[in-house]
């Protein structure tokens, strides 16, 4: 049986900036690859249908990203168990911040990302939300088909019936018909962020389709840089509504689209509150 090689001290790869992360790379790959690890890899991971098999993870991803988790009161056992099946790469930038109030924890992170990490893409994941292993894989290679995609997404459930998908479309007079309340009287622009309905979810599920929406829930989005400097430092704000919408809605003005991956299916973790 052939003895496995050993990394010396001088093949440990030493990222200083993003620059030279796909040269150095290279040469480890090959050196996995000479250890016998297989190009394609296996992983199960939780679904609403059940459990499934995804056997589409990489190898190594040589895109450096900036890990982002504001954290709630409790840290569940099944986040932190799933954040190393994303597999962070040792060159990956990783921020948080000891701040429970989470629309605050989000903005101090994004502020650091903006102003002192060196990654093109932040991974913001809320601590509830368990993505699939390949997620940051596979919203890397909608923006590799397709650079224009700069904010992309999967999706959870809230916690509560009838568990809709946190995915939404904004609505105004002109379509007043799908507004949850009468708009009568109401004069000037009415608008509100419709909800997805259980039914519309399982049929995009279905197609695995990869879709243009005007509202997601920001526990698992990964933004390029250009667009989170173009939005500002402080992002998310209660003072409009549930700052994950007021993030949306900032996105779109400053000209941007946000896209959710209808494969990319995660668990929301804990209870309601009531």
């Amino acid at each position: 049986m052939a003895k496995s090689k050993v990394l010396s001290e001088d093949q440990i790869i030493k990222i200083k900036e993003q620059s030279g992360v796909e040269r150095d790379i290279s040469k480890v790959t090959n050196m996995l690859r000479e250890q016998g690890i297989p190009e394609m890899t296996m992983d199960i991971f939780n679904s609403p249908a059940g459990m499934e098999r995804e056997d589409k993870s990489t190898l190594l991803r040589v895109t450096q990203v900036c890990w982002a988790f504001p954290m709630d009161e409790v840290l569940f056992q099944d986040f932190f168990v799933n954040v190393w099946r994303m597999r962070p790469m040792p060159w990956d930038e990783v921020l948080t911040v000891k701040d429970t109030y989470l629309p605050s924890a989000r903005n101090k992170i994004h502020s650091q990302f903006v102003n002192d990490a060196k990654s093109t893409w932040l991974v913001m994941i809320d601590s509830d939300v368990l993505p699939p292993p390949n997620f940051v894989d596979k919203m890397l290679l909608h923006h590799k088909r397709d650079p224009r995609k700069k904010v992309l997404s999967g999706y959870y459930h809230v916690k509560g019936e009838p568990y809709n998908p946190t995915v939404y479309e904004y609505v105004t007079m002109l379509d007043a018909e799908k507004l949850p309340y009468d708009t009568k009287g109401h004069e000037g622009e009415v608008a509100w962020y419709r909800q997805y309905t259980p039914e519309e979810e399982n049929l995009r599920r279905e197609a695995k389709r990869l879709e243009k929406v005007t509202g997601v829930g920001a526990g698992c989005i990964v933004m390029h840089r250009e667009v989170a400097a173009a939005i500002g430092e402080q992002p998310y704000d209660m003072s409009e509504g549930g700052e994950d919408l007021t993030l949306c809605r900032k996105i779109t003005d400053a000209g941007y689209d946000i896209w959710v991956d209808w494969s990319m299916a995660c668990a929301h973790v804990g209870v309601a509150w009531t």
